[in-house]
């Protein structure tokens, strides 16, 4: 039609039917040259052509450059800001900005991946601000494993004590934990794994690793003078060597609670 008639032709498609993003850029690719999105594709009805994926191919796939190429950096971090100003939770399968965009769970993707990333991954993570995630869960194999202790930060040379943790996150899955969305709870496993013997190191070989023990905890709701509610939790907690309680506001009883546990150990209390 552009080519036809020389007008200048824009496109604005809806997602009724999964295709927004895939009109837009065969739409670009035919002549048209003012493009409407919307950002994370917010919208009627199944919403929008979704902005940062729509920028993401005309850049990287089909070298226009829309945006200049060091401001794809900041794609991934726009997305969530506008989503937490939207209080839309983010979608985490969205192409190019999605935690789950670049994450790899089954233990041959890992593989694939520790020997090149481009087997696995369409276009740089760092490109667009996102990044590699190794998800670990009962499919996981020790490769799998070898990656996410890099990521964490762990040192790869007790090669039995890696099949230890790769044995022991098993049996706990199948037992009902699930360590894909609980890096933290993951990090405290290897500690105890991979550390004991070390200067420093703690826990061992089936043996637990708690930094801290609860005894108790209480949270406490209430309106403060402007009207805004405010959440206080009281931790009661064992450390070594010491027991103790403390005590802080946050946004929500959760909030207030990850807050107290983490100041007790830097207060000693």
């Amino acid at each position: 039609v552009a080519a036809r008639t020389g007008f200048r032709i824009g496109i604005h498609c809806q997602d009724d039917t999964g295709c927004a993003v895939a009109n837009t850029i065969a739409a670009v690719e035919a002549g048209a040259t003012h493009v409407q999105c919307t950002a994370n594709g917010y919208g009627e009805r199944a919403g929008n052509a979704d902005l940062f994926a729509v920028i993401g191919n005309l850049t990287t796939k089909l070298g226009m450059p829309v945006v200049p190429r060091p401001r794809l950096g900041d794609l991934t971090r726009t997305a969530h800001a506008l989503a937490e100003t939207a209080h839309i939770s983010p979608d985490r399968h969205q192409p190019y900005v999605g935690a789950a965009a670049f994450a790899h769970k089954a233990g041959l993707h890992a593989s694939a991946i520790k020997v090149d990333p481009a087997l696995y991954h369409h276009v740089d993570p760092d490109v667009v601000g996102n990044g590699t995630r190794i998800l670990v869960s009962e499919m996981a194999g020790r490769t799998s494993l070898e990656l996410k202790c890099l990521e964490l930060g762990f040192g790869l040379d007790d090669l039995e004590a890696l099949s230890r943790a790769v044995a022991r996150i098993k049996r706990l899955e199948a037992g009902g934990w699930s360590f894909e969305a609980a890096d933290a709870s993951l990090e405290l496993l290897l500690h105890d794994e991979l550390t004991a013997g070390e200067p420093g190191g703690q826990g061992g070989p089936g043996r637990p690793f708690p930094p801290f023990t609860p005894l108790s905890y209480q949270v406490v709701e209430r309106r403060a003078p402007d009207g805004a509610v405010v959440s206080e939790a009281t931790v009661r907690l064992s450390l070594p060597g010491a027991e103790g309680a403390e005590g802080t506001d946050g946004n929500g009883g959760t909030d207030g609670g990850a807050d107290t546990v983490g100041s007790a150990p830097a207060t000693g209390r």
